[in-house]
């Protein structure tokens, strides 16, 4: 996909879709949005590229995503917890196997 349509998608997620998606959207206004998802999009280039920095960060979101989904589960909310518990170690799971440590692990090439 372009980076145009990324920007494009993002900046339409953060000024239109937040207002109708509920939960942790509505609780930021319209440029919080903007920056969120621009800040994903560059996380995602940065897994794509296999930079180090990008997997440190995936993984220690990951973290947050358990630690919230504990607080979940421990606050009642058993089957959305459980959900929200599973995404981030599948996400680990996925970053931890030799061929992504590999990728990450690769030197970058220049570009040009």
């Amino acid at each position: 996909m372009p980076p145009v349509i990324w920007l494009l998608t993002t900046l339409d997620y953060g000024l239109v879709g937040a207002r109708v998606s509920g939960g942790f959207s509505s609780l930021l206004p319209p440029w919080a949005l903007v920056l969120y998802g621009l800040l994903y999009v560059g996380l995602g280039w940065g897994v794509q590229h296999g930079r180090r920095w990008a997997r440190r960060t995936v993984l220690v979101l990951c973290g947050f995503g358990v630690a919230l989904a504990a607080v979940k589960l421990v606050a009642g909310g058993k089957a959305s917890a459980i959900v929200d518990l599973l995404w981030p170690l599948v996400y680990v799971a996925l970053l931890c196997t030799e061929a992504a440590r590999d990728w990450f692990g690769r030197t970058p090439q220049p570009t040009g």
